[in-house]
């Protein structure tokens, strides 16, 4: 049986295994027009790649520091003023 992109979505979003977090985003990226939603994932993805075989090849003390070290600049982008969105069109 084929399922259709909406029933596979649909799919994933009931699984109890899908986490909260994957769900939010793919909600989200449903609301996008789809090549920029997909360029940002293609994105993300290359990031999250890059920061596990960083963790992967340091040392302990090493991959300590790195994470360390995105939390602040987390915490910072967190605190930092943002710039208004522009107006819709």
């Amino acid at each position: 049986m084929t399922n259709t992109f909406t029933q596979l979505v649909e799919s994933v979003l009931a699984d109890h295994a899908t986490s909260y977090w994957f769900r939010d985003a793919l909600t989200q990226a449903l609301k996008r027009d789809p090549v920029d939603a997909l360029a940002d994932a293609e994105a993300l993805t290359q990031l999250l790649h890059r920061r596990l075989n960083t963790l992967v090849q340091a040392s302990p003390t090493d991959a300590i520091a790195n994470e360390q070290a995105l939390v602040k600049v987390i915490s910072d982008q967190a605190s930092a003023p943002r710039s208004p969105s522009p107006a819709p069109l």
